[in-house]
């Protein structure tokens, strides 16, 4: 009997540890509460504000192209250098802890297993509940690291009554705003033998010809120079001033490399949700994907600084004032999200894969709305407002850039039509009715509305010939392109 009790706390301790020592309540993310610890995962939000900060004045592009390459932020470790080799190999997750440079404790994690005779080992920091405590050593690429919770330079650890004397310490991180479009095994179906691509990253290396697409926008946009698609799409940053290309940097991490990171997790939930792995754990990967997902459209600015922060979640509350699309001060669109999150979640503790697979569809239409909205807003002030600044330009192309591919496969001369005008380089005032129709032509097939993408406004008002086009344009427009394609003379 004591063996059999012995064994069952056993197995309960390997069970939580795997999965993540889920505890009843974690802090909310807006509406949605997540069932796992994603402070850390949130926390990719300060990566971006200080690469924003970087860019702002004195365009400090080597310094923001190292937050973005080597992260600051998110899941920091210390690549600790011991004084001898180990002896036997070191297993991933074991707990460690050491002395931090101001003399506390600092608490960690074996990041990978590590071999014997390894004279190297990788050890991720503790994360804490809390969004505004979350960790205390953020380096990596940035120019102001936080470093008091960070490992002393020399010293020793400890894990389970065994010390390891180390030399030296080199605190990176592990997650970056540029591994998430550089990753391409992350964005292929796991539970598919052909390791397809995800449905929407399917559509943009179709568009693009690669996945890291997001990257070499931003990188070409540091560099002043081009994108180097093999496909459709190719930019040009050299003709921007480095207002423009600030632009391209800071909309490009978010519009292009989270989001679509955003739509991975989704889809990663439902990949995790088919595999499964027994019957104690079943439900925590799917899960955990889900809340990461969150994480990364929310940020973790709203917790500690009260803001809509500078991720999607932000895009989506600003453009809502410029279209009229709040609801009593919100977002609609972040409402139909959380809610939809909420639905997710539901349907993932119960294991009802397919039924959360219908849901990500829904909460991937809706997330292109604010793009094409913020493609609306610089098409606007390019073709009606005579703004044809660099800044307008970048911001303009960035947002497109960022639906393109979803109109491509829609209609492709409409897709042409949108990039024509508002490309890097146009050297015309965007055709704001063209661009306006391009797009509406295509949101049934794209799987939104006239109502969620609303029209260009003073905050008021519409302004004139900016207003959303209505149910019936759709419906008109569904009619002229099925018998066009059925090869009919006229129609009604």
């Amino acid at each position: 009997m004591l063996l059999t009790s012995i064994a069952l706390a056993a197995l309960l301790v390997g069970c939580e540890a795997k999965i993540g020592a889920r505890k009843l309540s974690y802090q909310k993310i807006y509406k949605f509460t997540p069932k796992t610890q994603v402070t850390d995962h949130a926390a990719i939000d300060l990566d971006q504000q200080e690469i924003e900060t970087l860019l702002t004045d004195q365009y400090l592009w080597s310094a923001a192209q190292a937050v973005y390459e080597n992260g600051a932020h998110s899941k920091s470790y210390a690549e600790v250098t011991l004084s001898t080799p180990l002896t036997t190999t070191m297993a991933a997750d074991v707990e460690i802890s050491g002395v931090a440079l101001d003399g506390t404790t600092v608490n960690g994690k074996i990041m990978e297993e590590a071999a014997s005779g390894s004279s190297v080992i990788k050890v991720q920091y503790a994360t804490s509940d809390k969004q505004e405590k979350y960790v205390g050593c953020q380096v990596g690429g940035s120019s102001e690291p936080v470093t008091t919770g960070c490992f002393a330079d020399t010293g020793s650890l400890s894990m389970s009554g065994t010390t390891l004397d180390y030399t030296a310490v080199a605190n990176k991180n592990a997650r970056t705003i540029r591994g998430f479009s550089t990753n391409d095994a992350r964005h292929r179906v796991e539970s598919n033998p052909d390791q397809a691509y995800y449905k929407d990253m399917q559509m943009f290396v179709d568009y693009y010809g690669s996945s890291d697409y997001a990257d070499k926008w931003i990188m070409a946009a540091l560099a002043n120079g081009s994108t180097g698609y093999s496909g459709l799409g190719e930019t040009n940053f050299s003709t921007l001033d480095d207002t423009g290309r600030k632009e391209a940097v800071v909309k490009g991490t978010v519009f292009l490399a989270i989001f679509m990171y955003v739509i991975r997790e989704l889809e990663d939930a439902i990949d995790d949700c088919v595999v499964q792995c027994d019957a104690d754990t079943c439900n925590d990967d799917p899960v955990h994907a889900l809340d990461e997902a969150v994480a990364f459209y929310t940020g973790s600015l709203h917790l500690t600084e009260g803001s809509d922060g500078n991720l999607l979640f932000s895009l989506a509350e600003k453009r809502c004032e410029n279209f009229l699309t709040c609801e009593n001060g919100e977002a609609a669109v972040n409402n139909r999200l959380f809610v939809l999150f909420n639905r997710m979640q539901n349907l993932l503790q119960q294991g009802k894969c397919e039924e959360a697979a219908t849901v990500v569809s829904d909460i991937t239409n809706i997330m292109y709305v604010p793009m094409i909205q913020g493609a609306f807003r610089y098409a606007y002030k390019s073709g009606e407002q005579d703004d044809q600044t660099p800044k307008s330009e970048a911001e303009g192309a960035t947002f497109a850039a960022a639906v393109l591919p979803k109109v491509h496969k829609c209609n492709a001369a409409d897709a042409q039509l949108i990039y024509d005008n508002m490309k890097v380089g146009n050297t015309e005032p965007v055709d704001w009715p063209a661009v306006k129709s391009a797009f509406e032509r295509n949101y049934r097939c794209m799987g939104i509305t006239c109502a969620d993408v609303g029209g260009q406004s003073d905050g008021e008002l519409y302004f004139e010939g900016a207003g959303p086009c209505s149910s019936s344009f759709m419906t008109y427009v569904g009619l002229a392109l099925g018998l066009a394609a059925a090869s009919l003379i006229a129609f009604f």
